[in-house]
């Protein structure tokens, strides 16, 4: 429950903020995925809070187009995300 606790505490504070306003941000997120993929390469005792925000970047990464998500679809998405998930998730960008 932590791991989809801290995707959903990393995209409400991103989109309440209307971060999705600056272009650099984006920038930003990119680099974000690109230390997870690392992190994750790197560590074998994964921390959970850092797992759902790296799978929060790469929501925001996917609908970057979008300035309003529907926030039912991404509690879909999430909701029965694990560990293993977000790994190949991101293993696989």
């Amino acid at each position: 429950m932590n791991l989809i606790a801290s995707a959903f505490e990393y995209l409400v504070y991103f989109y309440k903020n209307e971060f999705y306003n600056y272009s650099e941000v984006y920038k930003i997120i990119e680099e974000n995925i690109k230390v997870c993929k690392t992190y994750i390469e790197e560590n074998k005792r994964l921390n959970i809070y850092e797992l759902g925000r790296c799978y929060g970047n790469i929501i925001i990464h996917k609908n970057k187009q979008l300035t309003n998500i529907n926030t039912k679809d991404i509690i879909e998405e999430i909701k029965n995300l694990s560990e293993k998930d977000i790994i190949n998730t991101i293993k696989n960008l």
